[in-house]
């Protein structure tokens, strides 16, 4: 098996400078403006090469931290709760990398009518192309246009670990890269936050809130 990719400093410096201040952080996290003050670069990019070299994503990076937001004024049922889930900063850069290696390696794969988890991609582009596609066919004397919306209820939310990983396995992947994905996707926990509280940490088993994995994972 080919050695993984290799991380340089350079950008690894180039993606903590980007750390946005005044978004949400994880409890663990040391303040995002520390982070960009100190040069850490250089011994983050040791970590994340070793990682890869030993095809591990450290277990402490893997607990997620869980707020949940409302999407209504009262609140009466779980389901009017969004939940944002936050990890900390060092992982996410770690996750960077992967999720560009994985868009190179499987890129080609994924249906170009899909608009969601795509960078530079959102629901007016997908909007845009309906239209398009609607407007383009009524102008064919004799065509009509029906629309059926179906909404899968978490669809990508209740994706099983374990499946994922069989379809990695299966697929395109660089396979130097697979053992940290994989790591990536297993033993993942989360915690809730709220009104100052915090709960006690609960193990997932089924993809939530990895957006840059779930792309390849619908039909």
């Amino acid at each position: 098996m080919f050695p993984p990719p290799l991380i340089k400093v350079h950008e690894v410096y180039a993606r903590l400078n980007r750390l946005n201040v005044s978004k949400a952080t994880h409890p663990n996290d040391i303040p995002i403006r520390l982070i960009k003050e100190f040069e850490l670069s250089s011994p983050l990019t040791k970590i994340y090469n070793d990682c890869l070299r030993s095809g591990y994503f450290p277990l402490i990076w893997k607990n997620a931290s869980v707020c949940p937001v409302p999407k209504v004024p009262n609140v009466i049922d779980f389901s009017q709760l969004r939940p944002i889930s936050v990890t900390t900063a060092f992982a996410r850069i770690f996750e960077s990398f992967l999720a560009e290696w994985l868009t190179s390696d499987l890129g080609h794969r994924m249906d170009c009518s899909q608009f969601g988890n795509l960078k530079g991609s959102s629901i007016n582009h997908y909007l845009v192309s309906l239209l398009d596609v609607i407007q383009r066919n009524l102008d064919k004397q004799g065509h009509y246009a029906n629309l059926c919306a179906v909404d899968f209820m978490k669809a990508f939310g209740l994706i099983n670990h374990t499946l994922a990983i069989q379809k990695l396995i299966g697929s395109d992947v660089d396979t130097s890269v697979l053992p940290t994905v994989c790591s990536f996707l297993t033993h993942r926990s989360q915690a809730v936050r709220y009104q100052g509280k915090t709960s006690s940490a609960l193990d997932l088993t089924s993809l939530k809130g990895q957006s840059w994995v779930l792309s390849f994972f619908l039909p």
